[in-house]
């Protein structure tokens, strides 16, 4: 089933933004599909709709892509480019949901991994590249688009 309006889907998971966010339900990774199979039957068909999804694991509609372009490379692997694709799509009327019935261990910020500072450079890269869209939120390092909605940290 298609629905119109639905531009890209996230999971849950282990290690991602808060809305996205489940405690993991197991201990070792050998009990992971046992947990991923529990969490699909309690939350069968139930989808969340968010204003950011984490860019780890999208789904995302061909047509979306063809509308709002590709993620924005010039921010770099890892960098708010999630973040830019998640408000370019909703100010393009596409809605982000996560599937609460689906289940991604994330081993989180394999990317950052000896980065240290480096995304205060990114962060302010996507405030220039998209002037008026963006602006600096009150948390250290948090960005909102301007004039909407603020992102869920």
């Amino acid at each position: 089933m298609v629905l119109p309006k639905v531009g890209t889907v996230g999971p849950m998971s282990n290690e991602t933004a808060a809305l996205q966010q489940m405690a993991a339900g197991y201990q070792q990774l050998e009990e992971l599909p046992l947990f991923a199979m529990q969490v699909q039957k309690q939350h069968s068909q139930q989808a969340l709709s968010v204003e950011r999804l984490k860019g780890f694991c999208l789904a995302v509609r061909r047509d979306v892509v063809q509308q709002i372009g590709p993620l924005d490379e010039q921010f770099g692997t890892g960098f708010f480019e999630d973040d830019d694709w998640s408000v370019r799509a909703l100010q393009a009327g596409f809605q982000l949901l996560v599937a609460k019935d689906v289940y991604i261990h994330h081993f989180g910020n394999r990317t950052f991994q000896g980065v240290g500072r480096l995304a205060d450079g990114h962060r302010q890269k996507l405030i220039i590249a998209r002037p008026g869209l963006w602006r600096t939120g009150t948390l250290p390092g948090s960005l909102y688009p301007t004039g909407g909605p603020q992102l869920k940290q």
